[in-house]
């Protein structure tokens, strides 16, 4: 990890943060001593936009009860979670295209 000084981190500003997004830790100083630490940002939670969901016993059981549009397991999972909370199904391929309109329309009832 190294240590670097204040004038070093303006004049290397994109090495540093290069190095940041490498996951590579940075000591800022001041007139040798530390005063901040660079990190990688990892946002989590509301910052990306996203949440983690758990899954429910009521999710798993409620995979028995969904129509045989699609057959991976872990997709009928999300879907039944979906129906659950209720949230929006939202896919980008046409495989999964008849779940989205599934979910959207038991979610509008």
């Amino acid at each position: 990890m190294p240590i670097i000084s204040i004038h070093e981190a303006k004049t290397r500003l994109s090495r540093l943060i290069e190095k940041a997004a490498a996951d590579e830790e940075i000591i800022i100083a001041k007139a040798g001593r530390p005063i901040a630490k660079w990190t990688l940002h990892k946002p989590e939670g509301p910052m990306t936009g996203f949440i983690a969901l758990p899954i429910s016993s009521e999710h798993v059981a409620g995979v028995a009860y969904l129509p045989m549009i699609h057959s991976d397991p872990f997709d009928r999972l999300l879907i039944s979670q979906a129906l659950a909370m209720p949230a929006r199904f939202v896919n980008v391929g046409a495989t999964l295209a008849d779940c989205s309109k599934l979910v959207g329309w038991i979610g509008k009832s």
